[in-house]
C-alpha cells in the first residue's frame, strides 16, 4: 500500500473575508460549499442570504462599538469591522498534513 501524504488545503482559498465570516457562521466547511447550500435556498438570488446576513453583522457592530451608522463607514471602520467578523467567526483550522493522509493499493 502507498500511503501520499496531501498538502494543506484552505478550502476558503480566493473567497473574501466577510464571505468567509458568513461561511463560518453557517458551519459551511468551503466556501462552495456555502454556495451550493444557498443557491439550493435561494436559487438565482443566492447571495441575498450573504447580504443580509452582513447587513445583520453590521447593524450589530455599529450597536456594540457605538458607530451611528454602517451606512457611512470610512475605510479605517471598514477594517474594524473586518477584524470584529474575523474574531466573531474565525476560521477553522486545516488538519494538519500528517492527518490528510491518502492511502492507495498497491495495483
Amino acid at each position: 500500500m502507498k500511503v501520499f501524504i496531501l498538502p494543506r488545503v484552505d478550502p476558503f482559498k480566493g473567497a473574501v473575508p466577510r464571505y468567509v465570516a458568513y461561511c463560518v457562521a453557517h458551519g459551511a466547511h468551503s466556501a462552495d460549499e456555502q454556495q451550493r447550500k444557498d443557491r439550493a435556498r435561494w436559487g438565482d438570488r443566492w447571495m441575498l442570504s450573504f447580504t443580509m446576513w452582513l447587513a445583520g453583522e453590521a447593524r450589530r457592530w455599529c450597536k456594540e462599538t457605538g458607530f451611528p451608522s454602517a451606512a457611512s463607514m470610512s475605510w479605517a471602520e471598514h477594517n474594524a469591522f473586518n477584524e470584529w467578523l474575523a474574531a466573531r467567526y474565525p476560521i477553522p483550522r486545516a488538519a494538519p498534513a500528517h492527518k490528510q493522509v491518502h492511502r492507495v493499493a498497491n495495483g
